[in-house]
């Protein structure tokens, strides 16, 4: 809990940009807390960002169901598992920065 001026307040936060209250009730006082601010992309980059989630989703889909099954061995084959993911992040993560800077 966040204490300001000697009282608690409960924090609230279900999401980006969720109300937090201070009291509660009709009396609350509504403030604003904002993990991520909103950034734009380009259509261009839009969809290259979803493209690359859709790829990384399978990515990691996959390769946790072949570790399960045995398809894929842990200490032979993780660090392969790495690079893909490590590949596919980068590019995914400097876009979102790219926009962040803007």
């Amino acid at each position: 809990m966040e204490v300001i001026e000697d009282k608690p307040i409960p924090i609230i936060q279900t999401g980006i940009g969720d109300r937090v209250y201070k009291g509660g009730g009709v009396e609350g006082i509504p403030y604003w807390k904002v993990a991520y601010p909103d950034v734009y992309l380009s259509a261009k980059d839009t969809n290259r960002a979803a493209d690359l989630k859709v790829q990384l989703d399978y990515a990691v889909e996959t390769w946790t169901a072949e570790f399960i099954t045995g398809s894929k061995s842990v200490e032979a084959d993780y660090d392969a598992f790495l690079n893909e993911i490590q590949k596919l992040g980068e590019e995914y993560l400097a876009i979102y920065q790219a926009a962040y800077a803007k």
